[in-house]
């Protein structure tokens, strides 16, 4: 989702089905050839010969990082078709479909905003990075680094609210002021080893932490609902008499503490100094349940350790009443700071409260909480005044990518006192979030033309960044009406039937893979629900036919992929990672939290890397005709990036990332953003779905996300899923609007 130099906008898709479609460019998708360009109404009479700039790589094998100029190249010639409708609403309109386009480059790392939302995001001044920590990491000759130059703030745009026309949607719709085609690949989570696609880039899911006990979890009627969650333990595990942990064999234990053998622990915790806490479970309030169900929503399980903790060595002995106790002080901490996530959270605090003989236990999940962020971070002033001025350690940590992840360890780094330097291969940082400012007829929207969707706020660290800054969120509501072909809402009773009888094939789906075990790994989910429903039936009209495309649909958009290309055995394996609370979103755009997490991190643009040499001696990180050194480095580019191999590295990775970076895979999900004169769809809902009358285009268009009320301005986003997207991404800008006003008419 991240373009190289990302022009203006076309409608949204994705890209990268697999090592040979086209993949992004830049340090954080290299290669991707994006059509991106407004396509404004004019009020000047007719555009006959319209012309777009396309951003494209030519030849994305010879240059992956996609550093060339764009080609200029038109469009066909295209006469305008008459519209009586439009013209008597606008009478000096003459223009009837977006079709006058034009290319406008970004040329900083600024992001445009409607300007009743400015006073809350002041412009981003990026600092010299190499004044910053007044170090040079040429040992080269290199040409002169220039940082882009700060653009103004668009002028003032207002919430457009136009009642919804006779109770439904009109079958005269108006052209779009403007209109936006952008195409960005979704990744899958790496948690199995499979190479189906399984995770959607437009849904932001990161793995962390929001705080908010009483917030129920999200269940949207549209949502798939026939998986099954994670069922915590909230009670301590049983400890073995004689203190030891249990054999490998031994399994698991109060739903979810697995015992495991000193052998199995890593060299480091072996290390580790064993701590004396006695054998009692300390007791630090009367409702340790609350806090380990906010422990649990912040990423952790509620009563055993995480991967990383067992890897940092934090208690001695895996499986013992220290294990207990520490998981205790650890949920304590946790919830302590997120009732201020504002504020520094200093250990002093817990001295009145944790008796003194279990001080070592708080020492290191105090440290281990703070060193791998999970208190203590964000954009909150608070947190931004523990962040050194000066470095405090002579490393040089070099980031390559200025997406989300970037940005969020360049910080943890600055604020551990590292050196750090961050080089993005774009003129921008955001990565596959990206906000772009959409304007015409007098009209402005602020339209996520990359990730859009916070799904779930509790555990979700782009929430807590969002409630420092006072952002409030907007939660999509739950209504989502569905419309057949013709225009005409689906029978209610027809829809209930369907969904229940959806749900119930996908519960015979998971019934299915446990009989088959290890085989269900090589049976497609698509071809599981297709002789599930052969043999059971459940759609037997034509609208209840269409009723179940649009939900394979729609369960084709929630997993990025094609179901005949998402394995029953994986499809859904990170729903016990799914994070709970409402889906909303971010009123004004996610590229206001990217514009607060770059402030004041040192980011140079425009560098493309190619090569990463690593080794005792310190890591070398070319772009372009420049070297960079430093003693460490942190990659964090995209899969597409990796899969391509335009980054060198020398030596070659461990093979078992290289097995890695192969079985992972990419799906696509396409969008079409388009901004019209006014919300003729209404004001009271969020979502609305259209039913395809052909199967193998039934993610054709089908959900429809409305921005009215959150993006300044009457701004409607389409979404193309499946197979339908994989065509989409041949087809051409102006086409695909055009299509869309005819499913909307």
């Amino acid at each position: 989702m991240e373009d190289e130099a990302v022009s203006s906008t076309i409608p949204l898709s994705s890209d990268l089905t697999d090592e040979s479609t086209r993949i992004p460019s830049s340090t954080a998708m290299s290669g991707e050839s994006t059509t991106d360009a407004i396509l404004p109404i004019s009020n000047g009479g007719p555009h006959p010969n319209p012309s777009v700039s396309r951003k494209e790589n030519p030849n994305p094998n010879a240059n992956p990082q996609g550093n060339a100029a764009p080609a200029e190249t038109s469009l066909l010639d295209r006469n305008p078709r008459p519209s009586s409708f439009f013209s008597s609403m606008f009478p000096d309109f003459q223009n009837p479909t977006p079709l006058a386009i034009f290319s406008q480059k970004v040329q900083n790392p600024n992001f445009l905003f409607p300007s009743h939302l400015a006073n809350q995001n002041p412009l981003f001044h990026n600092p010299n990075p190499l004044e910053f920590f007044n170090y040079n990491p040429f040992k080269r000759p290199a040409a002169p680094i220039k940082l882009p130059d700060e653009t103004p703030i668009s002028k003032p745009a207002k919430l457009q609210r136009t009642a919804l026309r006779n109770g439904k949607i009109s079958s005269r719709i108006p052209e779009p002021s403007t209109s936006s085609v952008n195409r960005y690949p979704a990744s899958k989570s790496p948690f199995q080893p499979t190479t189906l696609a399984n995770r959607n880039a437009d849904q932001q899911n990161p793995a962390n932490s929001l705080a908010a006990l009483a917030q129920p979890f999200f269940t949207s009627k549209r949502k798939r609902s026939g998986l099954r969650r994670r069922a915590a333990s909230l009670l301590p595990p049983s400890v073995r008499a004689d203190n030891q942990g249990a054999s490998e064999s031994s399994g698991s234990a109060n739903g979810g503490t697995y015992f495991l053998s000193s052998s199995m622990v890593s060299s480091r915790t072996t290390r580790a100094a064993k701590i004396e806490s006695g054998d009692e479970i300390i007791v630090i309030n009367k409702d340790p349940t609350a806090e380990a169900l906010i422990a649990l929503t912040a990423g952790f399980p509620a009563d055993t350790l995480t991967e990383d903790e067992i890897e940092a060595g934090v208690v001695s002995l895996i499986g013992s009443l220290e294990q207990v106790n520490y998981t205790i002080i650890r949920n304590h901490i946790i919830s302590k700071w997120r009732e201020n996530i504002t504020s520094w959270l200093y250990k002093e605090v817990f001295d009145a409260i944790i008796p003194a003989k279990f001080k070592k236990l708080l020492d290191s999940a105090y440290d281990f909480l703070v060193s791998y962020g999970h208190i203590n971070f964000g954009v909150a002033p608070a947190i931004k005044e523990k962040i050194p001025s000066e470095p405090t350690r002579s490393n040089v940590v070099i980031v390559i990518g200025a997406g989300l992840a970037g940005l969020a360890a360049a910080r943890q780094l600055m604020a551990s006192g590292f050196k750090v330097v961050v080089l993005e291969g774009r003129k921008r940082p955001g990565g596959r979030v990206y906000t772009k400012n959409l304007e015409g007829n007098n009209k402005f929207a602020a339209s996520d033309l990359g990730g859009s969707v916070l799904t779930g706020t509790l555990g979700n660290p782009l929430g807590i960044l969002a409630k420092q800054l006072s952002y409030p969120l907007h939660k999509i509501r739950d209504k989502c009406p569905l419309y057949k072909p013709d225009g005409l809402p689906v029978d209610p009773v027809a829809d209930a039937k369907v969904e229940g009888s959806f749900n119930r094939l996908l519960d015979k789906a998971s019934k299915l893979r446990q009989l088959m075990g290890d085989i269900s790994v090589d049976v497609s989910l698509g071809a599981a629900l297709e002789t599930f429903r052969q043999v059971y039936g459940g759609a037997v009209s034509e609208e209840e036919i269409g009723l179940f495309n649009w939900h394979l649909a729609n369960l084709e958009y929630a997993n990025a992929g094609l179901l005949s290309k998402l394995s029953l055995a994986f499809w859904d394996q990170d729903d016990p990672y799914d994070m709970g609370g409402d889906h909303c979103f971010l009123p004004g755009g996610n590229g206001r939290l990217v514009q607060a997490l770059a402030e004041n991190v040192p980011i140079l643009y425009e560098k493309s890397v190619h090569t990463i040499r690593y080794g005792d001696d310190g890591v070398q990180v070319l772009a372009g005709n420049q070297v960079f050194d430093g003693d460490m480095v942190l990659c964090t580019v995209p899969l597409g990036v990796l899969k391509s191999n335009s980054i060198k590295f020398t030596p070659e990775l461990p093979q078992r990332k290289l097995d890695s970076i192969k079985r992972l895979g990419f799906g696509l999900l396409n969008k079409v953003a388009m901004l019209f004169p006014t919300a003729f769809w209404g004001t009271d809902l969020d979502t609305f779905g259209h039913l395809s009358e052909k199967p193998n285009r039934r993610g054709e268009f089908f959900l429809f996300y409305s921005y009215a009320t959150v993006a300044g301005g009457p701004l409607l986003i389409a979404l193309v899923a499946g197979e339908a997207a994989v065509e989409f991404e041949a087809m051409d800008a102006t086409d695909a609007v055009t299509l869309v006003l005819q499913v909307l008419k």
